[in-house]
């Protein structure tokens, strides 16, 4: 966490692109699993987080066009009601995913979902929460810290991760709004 900037964002792209390799892997096992657990008039149900999103795609070609496969997002009527993106993925998971999808993705994007990635995590809500005056805490927290950090450039990131990189979260948010406050007001 003391080294430069650059070098940080490199370190969470490698570390990307080796869990998207793990990730696709495993995903590919499991899908050549269930494909052979699967029989004539059965159903199967599989829970799998969002990241696993590439088992969608090894189960399609495991078991061919005469099986029906749905993707559901149980949470996507609660990220809706709370005006989040339908999966809300954070940055670092939207950087696995452009590994998982994508041979070679963009340089410029891949820099800026790592940068986000260093700004988000200092952000996001470590605590369990509970519901109370929301239903779904994590959800809304989540959606904050993701529109807070959708407006971020590099270059914002950057800055803020010299400021934010050593102090806690409740200074880390204040300082990040701050920034996004200035720059609407030079626009």
């Amino acid at each position: 966490m003391r080294d430069t900037f650059p070098k940080v964002v490199k370190a969470v792209k490698t570390f990307a692109r080796s869990d998207a390799r793990r990730l696709l892997l495993r995903d590919q096992l499991c899908a050549r699993a269930i494909a052979s657990m699967a029989g004539p008039g059965n159903s199967i149900f599989v829970e799998a987080g969002y990241i696993h999103y590439p088992l969608y795609q090894h189960l399609r070609r495991q078991m061919g066009n005469s099986w029906k496969i749905h993707v559901v997002f149980l949470l996507e009527p609660v990220i809706r009601k709370l005006k989040g993106k339908r999966r809300n993925l954070g940055p670092g998971d939207l950087l696995t995913l452009q590994y998982s999808h994508h041979r070679h993705p963009s340089r410029s994007l891949t820099d800026l979902l790592a940068a986000r990635s260093l700004i988000y995590i200092k952000l996001l809500n470590k605590e369990e929460l509970l519901p109370g005056a929301t239903l779904a805490p994590h959800a809304e927290d989540d959606i904050r810290v993701n529109h807070m950090v959708d407006q971020l450039s590099f270059e914002d990131c950057e800055k803020l991760f010299k400021s934010i990189r050593l102090v806690n979260r409740n200074l880390s948010l204040q300082t990040v709004e701050e920034h996004l406050t200035s720059k609407r007001e030079m626009i």
